[in-house]
């Protein structure tokens, strides 16, 4: 029985050990984060929520198309004096509050809204808040990065643009798939005029029609599954194909469209791989989305209508969820709790084929040997152009204090490497205590 007890007391300061260690690391990433007391969830006058935090308090006023929020409340982490209220009108709009204080593990505020699908789970917004003397709003500075990389999307040639509508290039089958892509998109957007509500449509098109391919996403992925005419023949794909499809489907209604790379926090990512919201500005987990631009307001609309579909294929079998609105027109800051844009890419699937002699150049080279070599250039030329700025722009100085623009707060910036290293340290720390643990154990029970 007295060794059961040590045994069991050498766990308890093991996990100890590596929970303090965790949360070391966590508290340490908090401090390179700017601190916001303002988060704007989209620009959509009709699907928003806009979060203010007063005095340790959050406040929430919104509204959404579908109805209002049937809860909002915190999801995840240990909390004390936990309170929170919700106020629902019949027109969509709502108020509420969240108070409390974190004492363990990470919480994001979610909203709840109704399920606007017959037998689908209700839809639920997650939304990252940090805890640290006090509630804020995490600012990783990827929103920033993410507009330079709108800035210098890289132009697809013709040929490589061709592979993306047909992998075989097929003069034929590009011509009958434009053609197919511009009646849905003009179906879709009939008697609508404004560019806006004729992007919103599509996006709602795309991601009630088409479902993610969970079988190829675990397979041998290839330029096939990704390509125009297998998506609108089979309604199936993944990332790539959810956003090379509402390219070319706002393209056809005469909106400039994007498609972006880049990273996501995931919990089960390509060939098992996740990122956490910490490890988002290192891990590289390749993921496309979009961004278009709005004439009307002079600006870049993000989505990503892939991550607003809950439909899936798996074992042969189309399953029909719920549709998000989350993504659509999301603001920056919401959206690098979640998505970082390395590099951006311009196609102009109506270019290419050529007025002239309606032809397709001959033996294109494939889109892994040309379109990512230099969507890799760019990337690593906009790297170069962030190193030099931390050179001139003493921004990620560990010394460097600035100003919160909304709330008047001071916060810390790290260079990236010597987080890396913390975490480094912490993990050697917690074997560490794992190695004496292990040791003691042997010593009292043998």
């Amino acid at each position: 029985m007295k060794k059961t007890l040590i045994f069991l007391s050498l766990i308890t300061v093991v996990v100890f050990g590596m929970s303090t260690a965790n949360n070391n690391a966590h508290a340490q990433y908090q401090n390179t984060l700017g601190r916001r007391n303002f988060l704007l969830t989209s620009y959509d006058k009709e699907n928003y929520t806009e979060f203010t935090i007063r005095d340790n308090v959050i406040y929430a006023v919104g509204k959404y198309a579908v109805s209002a929020p049937l809860d909002v409340y915190f999801s995840g982490g240990t909390m004390t004096g936990y309170q929170k209220s919700l106020n629902a009108k019949l027109d969509g709009s709502f108020t509420a509050t969240l108070s409390g204080v974190l004492v363990d593990g990470n919480t994001r505020i979610a909203i709840r809204l109704p399920s606007t699908e017959p037998q689908a789970l209700d839809e639920y917004l997650l939304y990252r808040i940090e805890y640290n003397n006090g509630w804020f709003f995490g600012d990783n500075s990827l929103a920033e990065k993410g507009e330079r990389a709108l800035e210098s999307a890289l132009d697809i040639p013709p040929e490589i643009t061709a592979v993306y509508i047909d992998y075989n290039s097929d003069v034929d089958v590009i011509r009958d798939t434009l053609n197919e892509v511009r009646d849905i998109a003009q179906t879709i957007t009939e008697g609508i005029t404004d560019d806006y509500q004729k992007a919103k449509a599509l996006s709602s098109w795309v991601s009630e029609n088409i479902y993610y391919d969970e079988d190829a996403s675990e397979g041998v992925l290839s330029g096939a599954n990704t390509s125009l005419v297998e998506v609108l023949k089979t309604k199936r794909t993944v990332c790539g194909g959810y956003a090379g499809l509402y390219a070319a489907l706002l393209e056809a209604v005469g909106i400039n469209a994007l498609v972006l790379n880049g990273g996501v926090v995931s919990n089960n990512g390509v060939a098992g791989q996740t990122c956490s919201y910490e490890e988002l500005p290192f891990i590289t987990l390749a993921h496309e989305f979009n961004a278009f631009w709005y004439d009307k307001e002079n600006r870049w609309v993000y989505d990503d209508v892939g991550w607003n579909s809950d439909n899936s294929y798996s074992g042969g079998n189309y399953i029909k969820n719920n549709r998000t609105i989350k993504y659509f027109d999301i603001t920056p800051l919401a959206f690098s709790f979640d998505h970082r844009i390395d590099s951006a890419q311009s196609r102009k699937y109506f270019e290419v084929l050529q007025e002239q002699n309606d032809e397709v150049l001959e033996e294109p080279p494939t889109p892994q040997e040309t379109a990512e070599e230099r969507s890799d250039e760019v990337l690593q030329e906009q790297r170069d152009e962030i190193s030099e700025e931390r050179i001139h722009e003493p921004l990620h100085g560990s010394d460097f204090e600035t100003a919160d623009e909304e709330g008047g707060e001071t916060f810390h910036e790290n260079e990236d490497e010597e987080l890396l290293i913390y975490y480094v340290i912490a993990a050697v720390l917690a074997g560490l205590v794992i190695v004496v643990a292990v040791m003691l154990w042997k010593k009292f029970l043998f």
